[in-house]
Order: C-alpha cells, then structure tokens, then sequence
C-alpha cells in the first residue's frame, strides 16, 4: 500500500509540474521556459521518487510518503535559493571587455544654454533603428542595475508639444514618418519642427542571434535647431544579460528627462512614481 501511496504522488506531481510549466511560457508565444521547467522539474521528481521508494524498502514507508509529498515544495525552495545565487555571483563577476571599453567615454557633457526659452521638443532616431525601451537606471557602485523603468517625455508645462519619429514597424516608408503631441492630440507630420531635437544613436556592442545576449551603446546629442548649437551630449552602455550600465547623469542613477531638463535650462525632472525592476 504505501509502494502504490508513492506512485500515486509521483503521479499528482508530474501532473502539477505540467500545468505550473505552462506559466513559464513567453509572452510572445515562446516553450523555452516550459522546456526549462520539464528539463529540471521531472529528474527531479524522478530523483525524490526513488529516494521515497528506498525509504518505504526499508521500513520507513511514512518518511517515504512525506518525502513524495514534499518533493515539488523542496525542489520550489531549491530553485529558488539557485536563482538568489546567481544572482548575487552574476553581480560580483567582472565586466566583460567590451563592456569596459565601450565605457570609457560614457557620461554626460553639458556644452551649452540655449538663447532662448525652449517651447518644443524632438526625438529622432535613423530609420531601421530604434528608441531605448528603458530610459531610467538605478544602479549600484559596480554598475548593477537596482531598478530600471520607461519614463515618458512629460517634462515641463511651458513645452507646448513634442515631436516623434514614428515607431519603425509602423510608418518607417510613409511620407510622414513622424507625429506631433499637443494637449493630449497626437497627429501625423512629414518633417520636425521642434526647436530643440533629441538625436539618437544606438549601437549593438554584442548580440547572439536570438537576442538572449544584448549590449549596446547609446549615444545621445541634443541640439538647438534655431541657431544649430549643441546644447549636450549623453553615451551610456547597456548590458542587458548582466544587467549593468555606466554612464550616470547623477550620482547612482541614469535618467534621460533628467539629463534632458538640465541641457534646456529647465532643472531636473521628478523620477518616475514606479520603476521596473530588473
């Protein structure tokens, strides 16, 4: 009885495995996490199994039980106190490289004021190219990202509208690859206007094919385009496998409104209410 008692949990734990995988599915329709999750989760079950199995072989058939009841529990436990691991290694290793050398030029240089009040803003990037997903980093002395977030382009009352290039997949070809927003409206524009522009200049550093090995450098030059002075320059270096960044606009943290709102004469933006954490 307690022989059928094991294989009868055995049974229940792989069936709970195989639902409790299908969370690790991507969002974009990707089994990578739920192959991970069979790869590691049924030897594991298999292994306890056994272990039940030996124990009920010598006598100890309730210890067997208990230990097939606790075998999922142990292994979440397990896999957890892994990832802590790796997680405090993978912030003490060195950095790669490329990563050093990309860095040495990374930081923030203000050049210039603008004459006059800055009342519009511009973004723009090369056709094929793309805006950082990621515009705000918390990071610790050895470059570890603690935080990082999205914050949009809110940064003053007095900027009366700002302009975009369109997001590549959607209007790269039209005759009007770019949009203004003004007072909540958002239209289509065939060229920029604004009177300070936000140039952006992404580099890929190292990437498997994939996409699971990500670093890049990004270069930011901002500009007045009513007298073509430029105003600052930001590069910082993302490494998104290792999590790291250098090339601060203040002690600890990277932000780009930040760098921004000092570069036209308008202070420093708020950071944002929440942040993402990596």
């Amino acid at each position: 009885m307690k022989y059928l008692a094991v294989l009868l949990i055995t049974v229940l734990n792989c069936v709970v495995l195989f639902f409790m995988s299908l969370l690790a599915a991507g969002g974009d329709g990707s089994a990578t996490g739920v192959y991970m999750v069979w790869m590691t989760g049924y030897p594991w079950i298999a292994l306890c199994s056994i272990g039940s199995l030996y124990l009920c072989i010598r006598g100890k058939g309730a210890a067997g039980m208990k230990a097939a009841a606790m075998t999922l529990p142990a292994g979440y436990i397990f896999a957890i106190l892994c990832i802590l691991a790796s997680v405090f290694i993978g912030r003490l290793m060195p950095n790669l490289p490329e990563f050093d050398l990309a860095c040495k030029n990374a930081g923030v240089h203000y050049i210039s004021s603008p004459k006059t009040a800055v009342q519009s803003i511009g973004y723009d990037w090369k056709p094929g190219t793309y805006q950082p997903y990621l515009n705000y980093f918390e990071i610790d002395k050895r470059g570890n990202i603690r935080s990082a977030a999205y914050y949009g382009q809110g940064l003053s009352a007095s900027i009366k509208f700002i302009e975009k290039r369109c997001n590549t997949y959607r209007c790269e070809n039209e005759p009007m690859p770019y949009f203004r927003r003004s007072d909540g409206k958002q239209e289509k524009i065939p060229e920029l206007t604004a009177d300070v522009l936000l140039k952006y200049d992404t580099v890929t550093i190292k990437e498997n094919p994939d996409g699971t090995d990500r670093m890049e450098k990004v270069n930011i030059v901002v500009s007045d385009r009513r007298d073509g002075e430029t105003l600052a320059t930001l590069r910082y270096v993302h490494d998104g496998k290792r999590k790291r960044v250098c090339g601060t606009t203040s002690k600890g943290v990277m932000s780009e409104n930040d760098f921004i709102s000092r570069a036209i004469n308008m202070g420093t933006s708020q950071p944002p209410a929440s942040s993402l954490t990596e």
